[in-house]
C-alpha cells in the first residue's frame, strides 16, 4: 500500500526475512519457524512480542526513517514535507484506519520539532543582525498553524475513535498549551467529550461550556461550518445534562441502598442480643436447680419447674417476643393447619418451647447424678413424675 511505500517498519523487514528464509528452503523447513520479534523482560528474559509490541517496533522505525529524511532537507523543504504528511494521516483517518493516521501526525510533530530547532537558530542569528526577525517570527507562527495545532487535534480525534481517552486529554492539553490553541474551540470541544466519557462531568462541563463562548465569541454571520459546530456542541451539552441527572439518580439509590445494609445489620444485632437477653434472663433458675443438694434436688427441681411453667403462661417467652411471628420448630415442610396465635405454638411432638427446653435441662442433670454416681438422686425425680 501507500504507507509501505513511504515507511519500511520492522514488521516489513520480519516478513521480508521469513519469505527469504522460505524461498532458499523451497518448502523443507518445518511449520512455525522462521524470524519473529521477541522483546526483552527485565529480568533479561524474552517472550513473543504481541501486536502492542509490534506497533511499538514499528512506530519507531519510522520516527528514525522520518529524521533520517528531515536531515537533508532545507526548512521550506521539511515544511511541505510536513503538509503532504498531513494530509496522508487525513487520508488514512477518512478510510478509518485511526493506528495508522496516528503514526503519520507522529511522524508530522517529527518535522515541527526539527523546524523549531531551525527557526530557533535563526532567531539567535537574528541579533547579530543579518536575518529579519519578523519573517522569523512568521516562519514559527506557521508552523503551529498549519503543523502542530490541527496535528494534535486529529490525534486527540483519533484517539478518541480508538477509545485512548487519557491520550485524546493529553494530545488537547498539549494544544491548548499553544498560543493559537488557548483559543480553539475544537480543543476543548474534544477534551470536554473525552472527559465526559471518561466520567469527569464537572470537568467536561467547563471545556463544552468554554467551547461554546469561544464558537459564540467568533460569530461573524457565517452558517456553514461555525454553525455545525455550535449545533455539536449544542448537543453534547445535553448529552452531558442527561449523563449528570442519571449520575445523581445513581448516586441517591446507592445512599439508600447503604442505608438499608447499615439498618438490617444493626436489626440483626438487636435480635441477637434480645435472644441473648431472655436466654440469660432463664439461666438464674437453672443455675439455682444446679446448686441443690441432694437431699432437696427432687422437690426443689419440681417446684422450680412448676413455677417457670407458671411464668411463661404469664409472659411470652421464648426466642421470639411476639407469639404470632413465631415459627415453627421445622420449616422444611409447609402446614396444612393455619398457625394459631398465642400459646398454641407448640413443637411437632406436642410440647411447648419453655417444656422442651427444661426436659432438656432435666435429662442433662440426672446425667450429671449418674455420672456422679448418685443413681438414687438421677432416679428420684422419675419417681415422682410417674
Amino acid at each position: 500500500n501507500e504507507e509501505a511505500k513511504m515507511f519500511f517498519t520492522t514488521s516489513d523487514l520480519i516478513q521480508r526475512m521469513n519469505e527469504s528464509v522460505a524461498e532458499v528452503s523451497s518448502g523443507d523447513s518445518a511449520p512455525g519457524t522462521g524470524f519473529e520479534l521477541r522483546r526483552q523482560m527485565p529480568d533479561g528474559s524474552t517472550r513473543r512480542a504481541d501486536a502492542a509490541d509490534t506497533a511499538v517496533a514499528d512506530l519507531q522505525s519510522k520516527i528514525k526513517q522520518t529524521a533520517a529524511v528531515l536531515s537533508e532537507l532545507t526548512s521550506e523543504e521539511k515544511m511541505e514535507w510536513a503538509r503532504e504528511q498531513r494530509m496522508e494521516g487525513n487520508r488514512l483517518f477518512a478510510k478509518g484506519k485511526y493506528h495508522e493516521a496516528m503514526d503519520i501526525y507522529i511522524t508530522c510533530l517529527v518535522a515541527m520539532d526539527k523546524l523549531k530547532s531551525r527557526s530557533g537558530n535563526e532567531s539567535g542569528a537574528t541579533r547579530h543582525g543579518s536575518n529579519d526577525e519578523s519573517e522569523v517570527t512568521s516562519f514559527s507562527e506557521d508552523i503551529v498553524r498549519d503543523i502542530q495545532l490541527p496535528v494534535l487535534l486529529n490525534l486527540a480525534l483519533c484517539a478518541l475513535k480508538l477509545g485512548m481517552l487519557r491520550k485524546a486529554e493529553s494530545f488537547c492539553d498539549f494544544a491548548l498549551q499553544t498560543e493559537l490553541g488557548k483559543s480553539s474551540s475544537k480543543a476543548y470541544f474534544r477534551r470536554g467529550r473525552a472527559r465526559m466519557l471518561m466520567g469527569s462531568y464537572v470537568a467536561a462541563r467547563t471545556d463544552l461550556e468554554k467551547a461554546s463562548e469561544l464558537l459564540t465569541s467568533s460569530d461573524d454571520g457565517s452558517k456553514d461550518s461555525e454553525g455545525v459546530e455550535k449545533k455539536t456542541v449544542r448537543k453534547e451539552l445535553q448529552k452531558l445534562e442527561r449523563l449528570e441527572i442519571q449520575a445523581k439518580k445513581h448516586e441517591v439509590m446507592q445512599k439508600k441502598a447503604m442505608k438499608r445494609v447499615w439498618s438490617s445489620s444493626r436489626d440483626t444485632t438487636d435480635d441477637i442480643g434480645g435472644v441473648d437477653s431472655e436466654m440469660n434472663q432463664e439461666k438464674p433458675g437453672v443455675s439455682e436447680s444446679a446448686a441443690m443438694t441432694e437431699s432437696d434436688a427432687s422437690s426443689d427441681y419440681i417446684d422450680g419447674k412448676t413455677a417457670l411453667i407458671g411464668q411463661s403462661r404469664s409472659q411470652n417467652t421464648g426466642l421470639y417476643s411476639d407469639r404470632r411471628e413465631q415459627r415453627l420448630f421445622s420449616t422444611l415442610r409447609a402446614s396444612t393447619k393455619k398457625e394459631k396465635s398465642g400459646e398454641d405454638a407448640v413443637l411437632h411432638d406436642g410440647q411447648s418451647y419453655l417444656q422442651w427446653y427444661l426436659s432438656l435441662f432435666e435429662r442433662c442433670l440426672r446425667k450429671t447424678l449418674r455420672v456422679l454416681g448418685d443413681e438414687e438422686g438421677a432416679s428420684l425425680g422419675r419417681h415422682d413424675k410417674d
